[in-house]
């Protein structure tokens, strides 16, 4: 069986001061620390029972910047078989449609034939 989760980096703002940056869209994160989103978090989980259960290979993806290996390593760490990063470049300012055809067009050059992520696996 082979699973795929994708995970998205975020900062961790739960005991930080989060302040907007001077462009209005964004917040300031040299400062922050970053982690896996919550609800991908779930769904690693999740998927790291089913490949005890049932010997399964789970694999990583994430569309981001080199700075999301940083999640790719933790999702690693928790006992994920494999991990993907797809490079960013050209897509910082795409829509979830945008990063969903990304993704989805990744998948279709794999041979995955089961899929554990959250709803919308975008940035």
């Amino acid at each position: 069986m082979e699973i795929a989760v994708c995970l998205k980096r975020v900062p961790d703002t739960a005991e930080a001061e989060v302040k907007v940056d001077s462009t209005g869209r964004d917040i300031v994160k040299d400062k922050l620390a970053f982690t896996i989103n919550e609800a991908d978090n779930y769904a690693l989980e999740e998927a790291l029972l089913a490949k005890e259960k049932h010997n399964a290979n789970v694999t990583l993806v994430s569309v981001g910047p080199k700075q999301a290996e940083e999640v790719l390593r933790m999702g690693m760490a928790k006992g994920a078989t494999a991990a993907a990063r797809i490079d960013d470049a050209g897509l910082a300012e795409a829509d979830p449609i945008a990063l969903a055809r990304v993704l989805a067009a990744w998948f279709q050059g794999q041979e995955l034939r089961h899929h554990l992520h959250r709803r919308d696996c975008h940035r």
